[in-house]
């Protein structure tokens, strides 16, 4: 059973940067995390099933989706001061988190430091430095490891890359 409700899309502005996100039903908060290359597009069936019991949201997290491509990295200790500050703004004092790698590190994060605002955790293909060795980009992680000073280099080479539309559709089709 599904609702018809369609979602509200809302913004707020986290330290100059705009943040998208869509809101569906009524309840306990349910926040959804996607992970990187992605958008809240990834949840849009999940809101649509879960918003007959919860309040749910998705963000386009910043640098991603609508939301603004800051010109500063975002850090996962900034992406935790935002899910952190949002909370805060909409009162939230316990939630269920659910995370796709890097939101579900984003939410692990958050978890570990603020346990009592947490009642569920669902996180999958979490993103870690040993996820990160083990998978497509492990060959790349190895052969920089006994030059550390090359990876914030090709960091910031890559920092400021976004994927066009239709490899971002067809990284999405592929992963689901």
């Amino acid at each position: 059973m599904t609702t018809k409700e369609t979602a509200m899309v809302d913004m707020i502005d986290f330290r100059g940067t705009k943040v998208w996100f869509h809101k569906m039903g009524t309840g306990r908060p349910l926040l959804f995390l996607h992970n990187g290359g992605n958008s809240h597009a990834i949840w849009n069936r999940q809101l649509s099933h879960f918003a007959n019991a919860y309040e749910c949201f998705a963000f386009d997290l910043p640098g991603y989706g609508k939301s603004t491509n800051p010109s500063t990295r975002f850090t996962l200790r900034s992406y935790v001061d935002f899910l952190q500050e949002f909370m805060r703004r909409m009162e939230m004092e316990r939630v269920i988190l659910i995370g796709n790698c890097v939101g579900s590190a984003i939410a692990l994060a958050h978890a570990m430091e603020k346990p009592e605002s947490v009642e569920r955790l669902v996180l999958f293909n979490v993103l870690t430095k040993s996820t990160i060795r083990e998978g497509l980009l492990g060959p790349l992680f190895k052969l920089t490891a006994p030059v550390p000073f090359v990876r914030p280099l090709l960091r910031s080479a890559c920092g400021g890359f976004r994927a066009p539309r239709f490899i971002a559709k067809y990284s999405v089709a592929m992963q689901y």
